[in-house]
């Protein structure tokens, strides 16, 4: 239904900072509460384990959600459109090496 990457570091001025790539739901989830309640989640769960700052990369129109965490915008940039590929590998089944 939903999904949440972060990565904590430790920042050069010192702080512990998290470094949130992505929040998903489900489509067919949205609109229910999930991101809501996940981000509340994952939030809470980083002050827990010594997070001073958040930093994720969103786009403007998602900016009311986030501003609802205490989120504001520090940095703006644009990137070139790319068409960027999936890739996947099928690897073998551990059978075989067996």
């Amino acid at each position: 239904m939903g999904y949440v990457d972060a990565s904590i570091y430790e920042a050069l001025d010192g702080g512990r900072t998290a470094d949130m790539g992505l929040l998903a739901i489900d489509p067919e989830h949205q609109g229910k509460g999930l991101g809501k309640a996940l981000m509340g989640t994952v939030v809470g769960a980083l002050s827990r384990l010594g997070v001073r700052r958040i930093v994720l990369d969103s786009v403007s129109c998602l900016e009311r959600f986030y501003s609802r965490f205490g989120f504001r915008e520090y940095r703006r940039w644009v990137t070139i459109r790319t068409p960027i590929q999936t890739l996947q590998q099928e690897l073998p089944s551990l059978e075989r090496w067996r």
